[in-house]
């Protein structure tokens, strides 16, 4: 499987949304603990009470969903 590029902290001087923040330290802390998307889902599934599709996941770390909110988390 190709290693995903991390994304390079954005510069302080510009302006982050709490989204974004959360989107990239979701992102780092799956790394970190070495799971896929696939094994994330899983493991807040228990959490969540239901599970996220790999492509939820990936919203979440991209920051691009509507839904990947801090209630959402």
């Amino acid at each position: 499987m190709p290693k995903r590029r991390r994304q390079e902290p954005v510069a302080a001087a510009e302006t982050l949304t709490t989204n974004q923040v959360i989107a990239y330290n979701f992102g780092r802390a799956r790394e970190e603990c070495g799971w896929t998307q696939v094994e994330a889902s899983d493991a807040l599934e228990y959490y969540l009470g239901y599970t996220l599709k790999q492509a939820g996941i990936s919203s979440i770390e991209r920051s691009s969903c509507a839904q990947a909110t801090i209630a959402s988390i």
